[in-house]
């Protein structure tokens, strides 16, 4: 009987030491997902701002104009098909 105790008891302390790798494993990977799913919302505001970035720099290009007098006409070289 005490042969058969321990032995029980034995299976049931293994079953237990699975069980909690088993968690234990559940949870690194839970981790990982959480970590992926934050570094691409990280990404996604990274090139939200790239791309705010480059609008302002073409709306600033856009304001900035430099005019050159070419045979008395004043042109703008930054408007689509300046006179040149």
């Amino acid at each position: 009987m005490e042969g058969e105790e321990e032995d029980h008891e034995e299976r049931e302390k293994e079953e237990n030491e699975e069980g909690e790798e088993e968690e234990h494993e559940e949870e690194e990977e839970k981790e990982e997902h959480e970590e992926e799913e934050e570094e691409e919302h990280e990404e996604g505001e990274e090139e939200e701002h790239e791309e705010e970035g480059e609008e302002e720099e073409h709306e600033k290009e856009g304001k900035e104009e430099e005019h050159d007098v070419e045979g008395g006409v004043i042109t703008n070289t930054e408007a689509p098909g300046a006179v040149m």
